[in-house]
């Protein structure tokens, strides 16, 4: 049986003046030792792994239990949107592929795996330039699906996918069309029309799963939601508002006291504003 290559590595350096570096500074201020902790053991869980860490609810949760003191997810993904803002990791990666690395941890991990047999890396992941005395095995992802393609790499056959075409389905008796919807409601636009996002891997999935209808009724609600929360921060994360089918909830326009009605449920529930989400 041939030996699986080992991805991780079992130490990294740390460099001393790690506490001292602006980012991690913002980090304290705001977060205080909780947060310098969640940065040291994603640092930790990066190197175990690799050069890299996909991070998710899940993630967040685990990292959660594993600092304690009662510690809560939403902590974590604070500290963690906080380090992608000061760039201690890579931010534009973060919302194509929902993964966390930089330069400098990259750069690191391939000089210390320099001497191994063969590494193995994502070439979509990749922000350095690999020395050209690394043997690597270069994988590729299909990035239309976010998932890893693990039939192509630089050492193997390139392998097409079958994918099947979707056709437009007639309209069922009840008025709901389950056909193709129009491509201003895809998802790239509305992560950009939200403004408040989390993680985009996540709500890409969520979003994709929507029946049409619910997708076109999000379309027509969100721009009156988003102009009826200016304050970013009492705007429900955008994995909230699809959980909890926020399009048919009511919007309030609190500036000029003007009430709109959003989605198809004129008896919706009407959410309070003066909280953050």
């Amino acid at each position: 049986m041939a030996r699986t290559n080992k991805t991780g590595i079992d130490y990294f350096p740390f460099d001393v003046d790690f506490f001292h570096d602006e980012k991690i500074q913002f980090v304290s201020a705001r977060f205080g030792m909780k947060g310098e902790s969640i940065t040291v053991r994603l640092l930790c869980k990066i190197y175990r792994n690799g050069y890299y860490i996909e991070f998710d609810d899940d993630t967040a949760l685990l990292f959660a239990k594993g600092v304690g003191d009662g510690c809560q997810d939403s902590f974590v993904k604070d500290v963690v949107h906080e380090l992608l803002k000061r760039g201690f990791f890579d931010k534009s990666i973060f919302e194509r592929f929902g993964i966390l690395t930089s330069k400098g941890i990259q750069n690191r991990y391939f000089e210390i795996t320099r001497r191994r047999e063969k590494i193995d890396v994502i070439q979509e992941f990749l922000l350095v330039d690999m020395p050209k005395t690394i043997n690597v095995d270069i994988n590729r992802i299909n990035v239309d699906i976010n998932s890893k393609n693990v039939d192509i790499n630089s050492q193997s056959k390139v392998k097409k996918s079958k994918v099947k075409k979707r056709t437009p389905k007639p309209p069922r008796g009840d008025g709901v069309c389950d056909c193709e919807i129009p491509d201003e409601s895809s998802f790239d636009n509305i992560w950009a029309m939200y403004g408040k996002k989390g993680n985009k891997k996540t709500c890409a999935k969520k979003w994709a799963n929507l029946k049409n209808h619910c997708r076109e009724a999000a379309f027509k609600h969100i721009p009156l939601y988003v102009e009826a929360t200016p304050d970013i921060q009492y705007r429900k994360n955008f994995e909230t508002y699809i959980n909890q089918e926020c399009w048919n909830d009511e919007i309030i326009i609190r500036n000029n006291q003007k009430t709109e009605k959003g989605g198809r449920n004129e008896n919706a529930r009407k959410p309070d504003y003066s909280e953050p989400m």
